[in-house]
């Protein structure tokens, strides 16, 4: 698997490029590194475009799901070759998870353990901005 950041929550595309929105005083498409037609904010990481109230662009809510020895997982970005793993299966503390809260576990797991299996997954959702 790739050790680049997983991509996760509501994105659209611009131009054939994913870009993470926003919700900042309004919605924005959001880059860090400089784009054609984003502009720096004060005091923010990051480049932005101001989406207008009736702008019609794709949304998407990007997860990343799988398995991790027979158990169903969302994964996140970690560190030095890791994902953070959720689970709310109580058989995760069998497998290795931490109980973070009464239902929820976690584990950080090595992106290439032969256990882990995963995707990005995409959900169309109707553009919030559009109400």
């Amino acid at each position: 698997m790739s050790t680049e950041e997983l991509k996760s929550g509501l994105h659209t595309t611009l131009d054939g490029v994913d870009y993470r929105l926003v919700s900042t005083f309004g919605w924005s498409v959001w880059s860090p590194t400089p784009a054609p037609g984003f502009t720096k904010r004060p005091g923010k990481t990051g480049y932005f475009r101001a989406i207008d109230a009736r702008e019609k662009l794709p949304c998407f809510d990007i997860a990343n799901r799988g398995t991790y020895r027979g158990i169903a997982v969302e994964v996140g970005s970690s560190t030095k070759g890791r994902v953070v793993a959720y689970a709310s299966d109580p058989r995760a503390g069998s497998a290795g998870f931490t109980q973070q809260g009464r239902s929820e576990w976690v584990a950080l797991i090595d992106r290439s353990d032969p256990d882990l299996s995963f995707e990005e997954r995409r959900t169309p959702i109707r553009a919030p901005w559009l109400g």
